[in-house]
């Protein structure tokens, strides 16, 4: 009876307190964009640029075409931008209109967020990707989703590279 009880009280909270890392995980994107995909998959998106980042060397940026994404629950998005290493997707940005239904819907899927202080933002963490959430300085919502598979494939890259040098002599 005892052991019942304490794995009881265990799982009360992990359900009650806890994160759903699992559905962030399952879900591992935004509507039908998937992180750590091939971005040219989605017909909803279209290359835009590409530009130096701060943690890889070159990204493609790809935006929303006007038909696609143009809202999440009646919200509406005023812009998107999905960012992507070597075809790969890394980061989806995304800027709505201020609506406190996205962040009761977000709680209600994902659980409680944590709160930065050092970034003024929600947090939610998975295995494999976080989103981040907050309020901009011209009263719209901000949503960041990113994929923690990609640096991992640069570091990699960066890795092989190196054994490649140092197999040179």
């Amino acid at each position: 009876m005892k052991k019942f009880l304490i794995v009881a009280c265990w799982l009360c909270s992990q359900v009650l307190l806890g994160q759903d890392q699992s559905a962030l995980d399952t879900k591992k994107g935004f509507k039908d964009i998937v992180l750590d995909s091939d971005a040219s998959q989605y017909p909803g998106l279209v290359y835009k640029k590409s530009e130096s980042h701060d943690k890889f060397p070159e990204v493609d940026i790809y935006e929303r075409n006007k038909a696609h994404y143009e809202d999440i629950g009646g919200v509406k998005i005023r812009s998107m931008e999905v960012v992507t290493y070597k075809g790969y997707i890394y980061q989806i940005n995304l800027t709505t209109d201020n609506d406190t239904k996205l962040y009761k819907g977000l709680k209600k899927i994902y659980g409680e967020p944590k709160y930065s202080v050092r970034f003024d933002r929600y947090v939610w963490d998975g295995k494999k990707l976080k989103l981040s959430y907050r309020a901009n300085k011209k009263g719209r919502l901000e949503f960041v989703y990113t994929s923690y598979e990609v640096p991992l494939r640069l570091k990699q890259e960066k890795e092989a590279a190196i054994e490649d040098v140092a197999s040179d002599f």
